[in-house]
């Protein structure tokens, strides 16, 4: 018998199933952080407090005409540091627009996925998420998105096997949408919506001449479904009472019981399109036949520390704990897998920072290394692991269904010089841009670090929602 490569055996035992990359067995789910790796937390730190190792760990970096920002190989090292087969999740910001980003940066992308991929360790790519919304200058502009989406795709496959990368199409709940023109809340805002937009033939999809919560906030953006491995989208509690005087929700409190149920069905005065429906089921949108499983790409419920220009801390009401409990059990019970089968992945957001009007906690997983109070310049003082023994103690409800990491030497600074990453058939790694020779012996002493030494390939800590 001919022997099974690394991820293929992978595969076997983690129960993935043949077909589109990556995707688990029904009633299977990866259980994934997106890490506060600019505030100093690591994989390896999340690992050792929930006392098991995670499936999957994302991170972000932008990109423009170039991936150089930040510190190229941090990333990479800490995922190695976990002893872990965790699939890395990149998620991609065209920060500055669609224009921004030139041919040579998409390849240099394809070359770091294709040349990860080829160490043994698998990939989920998510590029320019929340497409649909306002606070991206990438933001609300179908026709470019879609363009843009398919080179990135069509550049990553040409180079990494098909089943060690899953692309993944990630718009922002529509709960909201259209959402407001509103240029000076965010910095780098995106283009102003009304009847001049150059996509407002294809945003307006009733045809009544505005753009409403009656239009499909999902549909213009879809790229195909051959440009698509999984769908999935961005879901956060907030707060249940909008405050005029800060312009965002700044209150305390529990999230609706069946909040994650509406914004995946529709069906309330909030959000009418039903994005399980369309996208995993199948027969309910012209864009596509269905059939992709589905994540939450990332998710949390915030709990309000400070509110701005206010010296006293924000009523806690229910309390932390109360309020993430009341979060994770509407997805992480058995009716909930059981009605959604499709479902199979979700990060939580672990991050604690200053957004709109005030200073957030996202976390679940234990307090990450203390972060600067933007009112005071002091450091946040963070509480003991009380929620994260919550979720722990949940754990027992819902683990079968979960899927971790399993132990292993993956070391993403050496390619695997017996394997092809993809198309350019010589049994060596993709070079990017031809900066670096991986010719013979020099080549193997190179490896990954070199190369992304040369590309200097920025996986910054955007941490944006």
């Amino acid at each position: 018998m001919k022997a099974l490569s690394l991820l293929s055996a992978l595969a076997i035992f983690s129960g993935v199933q043949a077909g589109v990359p990556l995707e688990p067995e029904n009633g299977k789910i990866y259980f994934g952080a997106w890490y506060a790796r600019p505030n100093g937390d690591t994989p390896a730190a999340i690992n050792t407090r929930v006392g098991k190792k995670l499936a999957m760990f994302q991170s972000d970096f932008n990109i423009t005409d170039t991936i150089n920002e930040g510190n190229p190989l941090q990333f990479l090292q800490q995922m190695d540091e976990t002893k872990s087969d965790a699939i890395m999740y990149l998620t991609a910001y065209p920060m500055y627009g669609f224009d921004s980003v030139t041919d040579k940066a998409i390849d240099d992308l394809a070359n770091l996925v294709a040349n990860v991929t080829n160490s043994g360790r698998r990939v989920f790519l998510r590029y320019a998420s929340e497409m649909n919304g306002n606070w991206f200058a990438y933001g609300r502009q179908p026709r470019k998105f879609i363009d843009s989406f398919r080179k990135v795709v069509t550049a990553v496959r040409s180079k990494s096997k098909p089943e060690t990368v899953a692309i993944v199409w990630a718009p922002n709940s529509s709960n909201g949408y259209p959402f407001a023109n509103d240029p000076a809340k965010y910095p780098y805002p995106a283009p102003l919506i009304n009847s001049s937009h150059p996509d407002w033939d294809i945003l307006d999809t009733n045809g009544d001449g505005q753009l409403t919560v009656q239009d499909d906030p999902y549909s213009p953006y879809y790229p195909g479904d051959d440009y698509v491995d999984w769908v999935g989208m961005s879901q956060y509690h907030y707060g249940s009472v909008f405050s005029d005087k800060y312009d965002a929700w700044v209150d305390n409190s529990l999230p609706n019981g069946d909040q994650i149920h509406q914004m995946i069905r529709g069906g309330n005065n909030k959000t009418l399109y039903d994005f399980y429906g369309m996208f995993c089921e199948g027969g309910k949108t012209n864009a596509s036949q269905g059939g992709k499983p589905f994540q939450l790409t990332e998710t949390g419920s915030t709990f309000h520390i400070r509110l701005r220009n206010e010296t006293e801390y924000a009523d806690p009401g229910p309390g932390r704990v109360a309020i993430k409990k009341a979060w994770w059990e509407q997805f992480l019970n058995e009716a909930f897998i059981t009605q959604f089968p499709h479902f199979k992945a979700f990060n939580f957001f672990e991050f604690q920072k200053y957004e709109e009007s005030s200073l957030r906690d996202f976390t679940n997983l234990g307090p990450n290394p203390s972060t600067l109070d933007p009112f005071t310049g002091a450091q946040i003082v963070n509480e003991t692991n009380a929620v994260l023994d919550a979720f722990l103690a949940d754990l027992p409800n819902f683990e079968m269904h979960l899927i971790w990491g399993n132990d292993s030497d993956i070391d993403s600074k050496k390619p695997k010089q017996n394997e092809t990453a993809g198309g350019n058939g010589t049994g060596q790694p993709n070079s990017p841009s031809g900066s670096v020779n991986l010719s013979g012996a020099e080549g193997s002493r190179v490896g990954l670090a070199a190369i992304l030494g040369a590309v200097a390939v920025g996986l910054v800590g955007l941490v944006v929602v």
